[in-house]
């Protein structure tokens, strides 16, 4: 048998408590950013380390933002370090996840383009669940307890990370779109108050342009709170409601949509819904689809109110012209998101919840 030889490598002690100690100064405002490091051979001598230590430890402060090297000049605190200036956006799911959605398309296209006017950026982590995309754990792990992160927007309702440094980690801003009834302690976005001020501006708009027969469409994981509060809606204005005007659509199978949408305006029907609600982006180009199969042209035939998500893609609005789009301006909200982790970085408090209101495209 052959021998192997094994090399050991020892851990970068010495490095590392290099690093440690200059990124401590910069964040505790020790040194402030633009400032003028300790030279070289002052810290080679306070950590008894050689200049290749001392040169990989600054290495490593420049690649995580914290320090820039001026040439002889000397060695500088970065003037937008990561832990002010850098964001994280989070998705529990891979891009080309079943699960990934029109509204985090168009979020994650919003933290793009916003990072090239930040002076560090917004970074995005997808797959951040257990059992999706462990390297992505890892890496968002690692970023928050080496503080390279002023604060945290999840996408969707954090709870499958409790417990987790990504949770748990100290002194890092937090936000999440995560509704009335968040499962964490992280301050929650409310898109329509879970629904409710959708339902009441959806219902109101269709009330006014006489509809009274009004069906819903939606999708499994918001069907339960959507079917409650359409019940009440309707209630409140006394409309009939009827458990068939009542379905719900895979947002993985869209297509689907088409065939519920024509069950429910099906001919023959003494009934037959005059307004329609679809309660998820996913589904409307197929909801619409059945509808003109069945020959039913909004808005004449029938008037549809659509959830949207804005800027609206402009394919999107050409496949259905007809409709009205009842939704929320992303911009707008992923804005008051990053206001929000600014109020707690600088140490005051905010609410529990902020509810986003929709609107009409204009």
């Amino acid at each position: 048998m052959p021998t192997t030889t094994r090399f050991r490598t020892r851990p970068p002690v010495k490095q590392d408590a290099v690093v440690d100690y200059v990124r401590h100064l910069i964040i505790s405002g020790s040194i402030k950013p633009g400032d003028r490091l300790p030279t070289r051979a002052d810290l080679e001598r306070r950590f008894q380390v050689s200049p290749v230590t001392m040169q990989r430890a600054l290495d490593r402060l420049v690649a995580d933002g914290f320090v820039t090297v001026a040439g002889n000049i000397g060695t500088f605190a970065a003037q937008f370090p990561p832990h002010l200036h850098r964001f994280a956006l989070v998705f529990p799911e891979r891009r080309d996840g079943a699960r990934w959605s029109p509204f985090w398309h168009l979020l994650a296209a919003e933290a793009e383009a916003r990072a090239s006017d930040l002076p560090v950026g917004i970074a995005l982590y997808t797959g951040v669940e257990p059992g999706c995309d462990d390297a992505e754990v890892a890496r968002l792990t690692a970023d928050l307890a080496a503080q390279r992160l002023s604060g945290v927007v999840f996408a969707s309702d954090p709870w499958p990370l409790k417990g987790s440094p990504i949770l748990e980690q100290p002194g890092v801003p937090r936000v999440a779109f995560a509704g009335l009834q968040a499962n964490t302690a992280v301050p929650s976005v409310a898109l329509g108050g879970d629904g409710l001020l959708f339902f009441r501006r959806a219902v109101d708009h269709l009330v006014a342009r006489g509809r009274r027969r009004i069906a819903l469409l939606t999708v499994p994981g918001l069907s339960g709170v959507h079917l409650e509060t359409y019940r009440k809606i309707l209630a409140e204005r006394h409309l009939e409601y009827q458990p068939w005007r009542v379905q719900v659509g895979l947002q993985a199978e869209p297509r689907w949509a088409a065939h519920l949408t024509m069950l429910m305006f099906r001919d023959g029907q003494e009934a037959r819904p005059d307004g329609l609600i679809i309660a998820d982006d996913h589904l409307v180009e197929h909801a619409c689809a059945g509808l003109a199969e069945l020959g039913l042209d909004p808005p004449a035939s029938v008037e549809v109110v659509a959830h949207a998500n804005f800027p609206l893609p402009r394919a999107a609005a050409a496949a259905a012209p007809h409709i009205a789009r009842l939704g929320y301006d992303i911009p707008a909200t992923f804005a008051t998101c990053l206001d929000l982790l600014a109020t707690q970085r600088a140490g005051r408090r905010v609410p529990r919840t902020t509810v986003i209101a929709p609107q009409f495209a204009a």
